[in-house]
Formats: structure tokens, sequence, C-alpha cells
């Protein structure tokens, strides 16, 4: 009964655009808990998560006290409104693989956390064009994805 009540109140505050499976839903008690899971599950010790920065400092504690999964910074500039763009993409994964870390992933927050700001498709095409590309998972945190107003 809970996870049908929350598949509808995630369906509503998405303005009815997105359908959830009840089936294909794990509860968690918050999204720390949630995404230690994840690293858990999609992770080794010393493996890596590429993550853009500014980001939630809770992370690293969140993310790799217990799970032994490093995080590295995809260095985003206030020039440009801190967007991902593909050449800061491809040096925190090069980064990455100099200090011999498997990079298992990226993960952003969306809205960002952070900085409120919400993730663009032209960065969601890039973030998911990349991924494929390298054969690792894109994980989207959107714990704070019914409090964006007027966002496109």
């Amino acid at each position: 009964a809970f996870k049908d009540a929350m598949a509808k109140f995630m369906e509503k505050i998405r303005g009815s655009k997105v359908k959830f499976n009840t089936n294909k839903m794990v509860l968690t008690a918050g999204s720390t808990s949630a995404n230690e899971t994840l690293m858990f599950c999609l992770a080794n010790p010393g493996d890596a998560f590429l993550i853009p920065a500014p980001y939630y400092p809770g992370f690293d504690r969140d993310l790799k006290w217990r799970t032994g999964v490093e995080i590295v910074p995809i260095h985003c500039v206030s020039s440009n409104g801190y967007k991902i763009t593909k050449e800061a993409l491809e040096e925190a994964y090069e980064r990455a693989h100099k200090l011999n870390l498997n990079v298992k992933g990226v993960l952003i927050t969306n809205p960002s956390n952070p900085l409120g700001t919400s993730t663009t498709r032209e960065e969601l095409d890039l973030l998911l064009t990349f991924t494929s590309a390298k054969k690792i998972h894109m994980v989207s945190d959107e714990i704070y994805s019914g409090t964006v107003f007027d966002s496109p």
C-alpha cells in the first residue's frame, strides 16, 4: 500500500508525465541509505564514481566510508553556471584512471545539491552518451525533484 501511495505521489509531482512500476521499486529510509546501498551493489572498494562538483559534502560520508568507493569530482565552473561539460567529464575519467581507480559510474543530484540548479536536456544527453560509451552506470539522485518550480 505504501509503494502504491508513493508511486502515485511521485507521478503527481511530475505532472503525470511519468509512471512508476511498484514491482521495480525499492524503498529505503531516505536517500542516504539508498545511495549507500547502490554503491555496495554497483561498485567494489577501490572503484570510483564521478560526481559533479560542487557536490553535497555528505557524499564523502554516505558513499565512501563503509563502501570503500572513491569519489572523483567532475569540476564544474561558475562561468558557465556549473554546467557539466564533455571536457570536465573526460578529465575526471582520466584523473580516476591515473589514480588506478576503476570508474563504475556517474552520480548526479537533480536538482543539484547544493546549487539547486536543474540538469539540462543537453547535460543529460551528454551524461547518457558518456556513460553508455564507457559502459558505466548513470545514477540520478532526485530526492529534491519535487521542490523545483517553473523548471523545464
